[in-house]
């Protein structure tokens, strides 16, 4: 979905990106030297299903108590003494595990524009992601 389309929800849909809604969002990523790590601002939204695994944890409870503008600041410390691992192939009914996360180290600081939220369709919350307009394929 592009920013002009999710600039056009209404501000009552703005406020309820509660579980299993669909929420169009702008955000930065910095790290702990400021540098911009990541970004969805300025062009294309990032939209996600909210409950489903598709946020960072502390964003997610940062939404609970929905803003009314639908900006957030919130900053994720770093893992300290949990060890986060991501999937990097799966291999029949084995996983490949990756412990080098080149951000653990780091605090992560997130700003966030919440700009738009809609109902989920029932094939979404199924699938636990978006679907975008046109076709869907897995």
């Amino acid at each position: 979905m592009g920013l002009e389309q999710a600039l056009r929800m209404t501000e009552i849909d703005r406020c309820k990106f509660t579980a299993d809604r669909v929420a169009t969002i702008l955000y930065s990523l910095k790290g702990d030297g400021a540098a911009l790590l990541d970004s969805f601002a300025g062009g294309d939204s990032f939209v996600c299903v909210r409950s489903r695994g598709n946020l960072v944890a502390a964003l997610e409870k940062a939404f609970e108590d929905n803003p009314e503008d639908g900006s957030l600041a919130v900053s994720v410390a770093a893992a300290g003494g949990t060890r986060l691992f991501a999937i990097t192939a799966v291999i029949g009914d084995m996983v490949r595990p990756d412990g080098n996360r080149p951000l653990a180290d780091q605090t992560l600081h997130f700003d966030v524009q919440l700009v738009g939220a809609r109902e989920a369709t029932t094939e979404e919350l199924e699938h636990g992601h978006v679907h975008g307009a046109g076709d869907h394929h897995h």
